[in-house]
């Protein structure tokens, strides 16, 4: 269940199911989130972060009011910006993209999803600034969200040679331009987005706007170049960094307006 068998909007996105503010981080939460598989651990980085992950233990799986903090590990190098957060399936394995000097960096922990135990970091140089990032299809695919302005997002697939590993012989296959104007939203500068495990649907945030969330869904697993249609939904806040957790049934992101993450 590291990804969802499908993602499927509402209408509209208002009734909250929980959430918490981060008092001890500075403003803009709208950038990376991340859970362990069983809901029991909650990571986050926000675009003015201190230079740090944090990490939460939830007593009641998947609920973010039970969170309390388990861990805030400094990036190793150090960077101000954070963009977004990915963990491998079993935790043994930690991303992290930056726009302080647009980098992805990766990190192997000696403990699943426990980011104290974290090794030394290994570099990815995407050549642009990532906004956001998944590692999909079995480790064997990475797509990035390279930021060009509010209404243009370049979503780039890459081929891994060798699975999950970023560090390794990493190949650009192209990609497209995400539009404002073609999908039917003001924005399109989110953060961190999420994929379906079939490969055939994107979601991600938008951070202004009415329409906030968007999917992208593609006739073909994984191509870009194949035919794709849009869906839009509402939501009551500005959602940043989008995570679809627990088998597709819940949602969580960081809300640019109240600065508190919520689960939907």
């Amino acid at each position: 269940y590291k990804y969802p068998k499908a993602i499927t909007l509402a209408s509209s996105y208002n009734t909250i199911a929980s959430s918490f503010n981060p008092s001890s981080q500075g403003g803009y939460i709208r950038t990376g989130v991340e859970m362990s598989n069983d809901g029991t651990k909650f990571f986050n980085i926000s675009e003015y972060s201190t230079n740090h992950v944090y990490e939460y233990d939830l007593s009641t799986a998947f609920d973010l009011s039970t969170a309390t903090v388990a861990a805030a590990d400094s990036f190793d190098p150090p960077q101000t910006y954070g963009a977004d957060i990915k963990f491998n399936p079993d935790g043994t394995r930690m991303w992290i993209a930056t726009t302080s000097n647009n980098r992805m960096y990766q990190y192997d922990l000696s403990t699943p999803f426990d980011v104290s135990t974290r090794g030394s970091a290994g570099l990815f140089d995407p050549s642009i600034t990532v906004h956001g990032f998944a590692v999909v299809n079995k480790g064997n695919t990475m797509f990035t969200q390279g930021y060009s302005s509010s209404t243009s997002t370049t979503l780039t697939k890459f081929t891994l040679t060798t699975p999950y590993d970023i560090t390794g012989t990493v190949t650009n296959n192209g990609g497209i331009i995400l539009s404002s104007s073609t999908i039917g939203v003001t924005d399109v500068r989110g953060y961190g987005g999420d994929w379906s495990e079939d490969g055939k649907q994107f979601i991600m945030g938008t951070i202004s706007g009415t329409n906030d969330l968007f999917t992208i869904n593609f006739a073909t697993a994984y191509d870009l170049t194949s035919t794709k249609t849009y869906n839009v939904a509402s939501t009551n806040g500005k959602p940043g960094g989008v995570k679809v957790v627990d088998n597709g049934t819940k949602m969580i992101w960081g809300d640019e307006n109240a600065q508190t993450y919520r689960l939907f």
